[in-house]
């Protein structure tokens, strides 16, 4: 059985969010950007969760959010936007159950 990666689960998002010519309507030109992005930061052993925002009305575009519940140390992301991140993403990865409510 073929299990999809984290960032195949997103992109797959991404394609029913843009499905049906509702990607102009909803996201201008932006969707591609945003799915570049956001791509590489799908990481870690449980798949953080997406968030998508696109204006009902005015100009298109899409941010995209991912949270994690839970990372592994050592975990990294490999993109330029998360450079210098290592310390930080150990840190959140040591937090525990204490601290079960950050993201």
């Amino acid at each position: 059985m073929n299990i999809p990666s984290h960032a195949d689960a997103f992109e797959v998002l991404c394609l029913q969010i843009a499905a049906d010519g509702r990607d102009a309507a909803l996201l201008g030109d932006s969707a591609d950007r945003a799915r570049k992005a956001a791509r590489p930061f799908a990481v870690g052993s449980k798949c953080p969760d997406f968030y998508f925002e696109f204006p009902l009305s005015g100009t298109p575009f899409l941010d995209v959010t991912l949270l994690y519940g839970s990372i592994e140390p050592g975990t990294r992301i490999d993109s330029p936007a998360a450079e210098g991140t290592g310390a930080m993403l150990d840190f959140y990865a040591g937090l525990g159950p204490d601290y079960d409510d950050a993201c």
